[in-house]
């Protein structure tokens, strides 16, 4: 009998040793890293060490094997984006955040590489989307700051990069964005010390003397002002002689002071490395009737008329255009205008856009083929000689 019931705790035994193996299993399959994981895992191992193209092939191949598996996306999207790659970034993050909707700060990542690339009522759409999941994004913020200070709307351009100069006090090209932008409103007070925080970091660039100097020349008529203005923009123009608009705003600055001998060359070099500059053009022509050099006033004039034409005609499109981007009639006017212009690039833009809409009309085509021939002249290729 005793032997019989330790048969029975042996079979007993046997048993729960099986049972327990079955169950070690099976708590080891289901807890295991998955194929697509260790991929994953493996990718930014290599990223940390600066194997970039071998990151991106575990990148894709966690993704072959597990296409729902939502962290390989983000990563592709963010070496897309270090890599200059910011259109085909684009892509990436809106995969991700097909898989990952309520990812922490994705939206406003998207929004940047769609500023960047022009795509500004998406942009705006998302980073007011990030806004509402983290009101405090700094990156959100600075991507509605910039689109609504390219739309000239200063007050809510203001009020979000505010917000992301404070998150960024050490960024000058932030800082630069944000003290333009107090500037060209009228906001001198606010933007003297953000522009002059910059050069007290760093005094090799001449973006922020430019804007400063904008500022004292318009900030009042005292002459300590006036001096202090030409002042800045000669130290701008010392840093980059050929900069356009340090060369019209100080130009302009030594004209209103009765001084258009000076002004003249300023603004010649202003017109010739910005041909559209409509105020450029103005100060011009009047340093040349000043100067008594009739012919050439005359002919500034007629240049003046006719960019101040341009200008015109692109402000009505524009306008047009920002309400039906997908307008074909609206972007072929806009390419030809800038065909008119001589802009084959910005021409191109606009007119290849038409073209994948409507592929067959002639006169896109036609345009488009003008276009590309134009950049052909102006860029060609370089020669294969030594």
């Amino acid at each position: 009998m005793s032997m019989l019931r330790l048969l029975k705790n042996r079979r007993i035994q046997s048993l729960l040793l099986a049972l327990g193996v079955v169950v070690a299993s099976f708590w080891w399959w289901r807890t295991r890293p998955s194929p697509a994981l260790q991929s994953y895992n493996q990718g930014k191992s290599l990223e940390l060490v600066k194997m970039t193209g071998e990151a991106l092939d575990a990148y894709k191949e966690a993704i072959r094997l597990d296409a729902r598996f939502a962290p390989p996306y983000r990563a592709m999207a963010e070496l897309a984006t270090a890599n200059g790659e910011t259109a085909a970034s684009i892509g990436w993050w809106k995969a991700f955040l097909e898989r990952d909707p309520k990812a922490e700060h994705a939206l406003c990542r998207l929004a940047q590489a769609e500023a960047l690339n022009g795509l500004e009522k998406p942009a705006m759409k998302d980073a007011e989307r990030e806004l509402i999941q983290d009101p405090t994004c700094s990156r959100a913020h600075l991507a509605l700051g910039i689109l609504y200070a390219r739309k000239s709307e200063a007050t809510p351009a203001i009020e979000h990069l505010s917000v992301a100069s404070k998150a960024y006090p050490d960024d000058p090209q932030i800082q630069l964005v944000y003290g333009k932008v107090l500037t060209l409103s009228g906001n001198y007070a606010q933007a003297e010390p953000t522009l002059k925080h910059i050069i007290e970091k760093d005094k090799r660039h001449a973006a922020p003397y430019l804007w400063l100097g904008y500022l004292f020349a318009r900030r009042s008529t005292l002459p300590e002002d006036q001096k202090q203005a030409e002042t800045f923009l000669r130290q701008a123009l010392r840093l980059q002689p050929e900069l356009p608009d340090a060369n019209y705003e100080l130009g302009r600055l030594l004209l209103l002071q009765q001084r258009a001998k000076e002004a003249a060359p300023l603004l010649q070099k202003a017109v010739l490395r910005k041909r559209h500059n409509v105020a450029a053009l103005y100060s011009l022509a009047q340093a040349y009737t000043t100067l008594g050099q009739k012919e050439s006033a005359l002919q500034t004039q007629k240049a003046f008329r006719r960019e101040s034409d341009f200008a015109a005609r692109e402000r009505v499109l524009l306008k047009s255009y920002v309400v039906n981007p997908n307008d074909i009639e609206i972007q072929l006017q806009l390419g030809l205008l800038e065909l008119e212009r001589g802009e084959p690039q910005a021409a191109l833009i606009f007119l290849r856009s038409a073209s994948l809409a409507s592929p067959k009309d002639a006169r896109i085509s036609t345009a488009l083929q003008k276009a590309e021939q134009l950049m052909k002249q102006q860029d060609p290729a370089p020669s294969k000689t030594p």
